[in-house]
């Protein structure tokens, strides 16, 4: 008789998707001179792209007044502006951690400001002489 045909071989195991990659770690963030007339400025050489953990000023942006925020909102720009926060301190030589905690700590919608909100003056004139100085801005 004939042999009966062999076991069919084991279907293979369904193949998932792998997962998607994780995102990226951010370890740069922008840094932005604090006027935008002083950009390239001496004190104000290579705005761009800075390791998190470089040492640079601190201001901060808020959507309305905080309390004792001085600076309204200038000109295009739609937000409070302040250097000297917490307890009138200027904070010139902060870790991007620092300035983020910093600025957080302000009250309800403090934060760092955004690159285009730094490059579009928002925070000129806010204190703590920081306009020629290099300023964090939010991670991209």
């Amino acid at each position: 008789p004939p042999l009966p045909p062999p076991p069919a071989a084991p279907a293979p195991p369904p193949v998932s998707p792998s997962p998607p990659p994780p995102p990226p770690v951010v370890v740069d963030a922008p840094v932005v001179c604090g006027r935008s007339l002083f950009s390239g400025n001496i004190k104000c050489p290579n705005p761009g792209l800075r390791p998190l953990t470089e040492q640079h000023a601190v201001r901060c942006c808020a959507p309305t007044q905080l309390d004792g925020w001085g600076f309204p909102p200038r000109d295009s720009c739609s937000v409070w502006a302040e250097s000297a926060v917490g307890s009138w301190e200027c904070s010139a030589d902060k870790t991007y951690a620092e300035a983020e905690a910093i600025c957080q700590a302000q009250g309800a919608g403090a934060r760092l400001c955004t690159k285009k909100e730094l490059e579009d003056d928002c925070t000129l004139g806010s204190g703590c002489q920081f306009d020629k100085q290099l300023v964090w801005a939010q991670k991209i």
